[in-house]
């Protein structure tokens, strides 16, 4: 199977008016250098991280972020149990149990924790602000630099972007059954041959902006500040 990826427009200005006038690129790099570098961050720049991604996601209308926060929940409790009872340091006192949670453990896991919800807001942010098209175009523009060791960054995106494709249709499709059986049975009913193969040969088309000054000054502001910081 064969997959190609059309570029259109290439210096055309149309796909650079996105909802906060940045190129694609630049936003997953952010949020690329924000998870690696999130570990090495103190509590206020924690606070003031979250006070700005907080503040973007009001403004944007991320409104599917404290839902994704709440089914998490069970994941957070869990990490909060194994960071208080198997990290040592000073117990907490005057527990009812022979077995005491640590101030270290319970320190360790609300980090952790923040750290976490960070990088879900940053993600869902770059969802809200980017359509599927865009976020194609700007991996398509950071993975440039593996045409240097033989690998096709045009095939890549197109395979990650079919991907995506059928994820949704196979969702909206199972969205639609309204059957009488149970959730078992759907289960092990489920046809899973039923998708329509892909076309041998499919084009899709990214309109590919041009990066901007302010694009370029943006990013080397946050490598700066990565290099000074780590």
């Amino acid at each position: 199977m064969k997959f190609n990826l059309k570029l259109a427009g290439l210096f055309s200005p149309a796909f650079l008016l996105n909802r906060i006038g940045l190129h694609p690129a630049t936003k997953i790099f952010a949020l690329v250098l924000m998870a690696a570098c999130i570990q090495g961050l103190k509590l206020n720049q924690l606070l003031l991280l979250g006070l700005i991604l907080l503040s973007g996601l009001i403004y944007f209308g991320g409104r599917t972020f404290a839902s994704m926060i709440w089914r998490m929940r069970w994941l957070f409790l869990s990490m909060t149990l194994i960071y208080a009872f198997a990290t040592p340091g000073e117990y907490i006192p005057h527990w009812p149990m022979d077995v005491a949670p640590t101030y270290e453990g319970l320190k360790g896991a609300l980090y952790q924790i923040a750290r976490m919800t960070l990088v879900l807001a940053g993600i869902e942010l770059l969802i809200v602000t980017s359509s599927r098209e865009a976020l194609m175009a700007g991996i398509y523009f950071l993975i440039q630099p593996l045409r240097f060791i033989g690998l096709s960054p045009a095939r890549f995106t197109a395979r990650l972007y079919l991907t995506l494709q059928y994820i949704d249709d196979h969702q909206k499709t199972q969205a639609k059954q309204v059957t009488a059986t149970s959730k078992w049975a759907q289960i092990l009913t489920l046809d899973v041959g039923s998708a329509k193969p892909s076309a041998i040969n499919e084009k899709i088309r990214l309109d590919l902006p041009r990066m901007r000054f302010l694009d370029y000054v943006l990013m080397a502001i946050l490598f700066a500040l990565v290099v000074i910081y780590r």
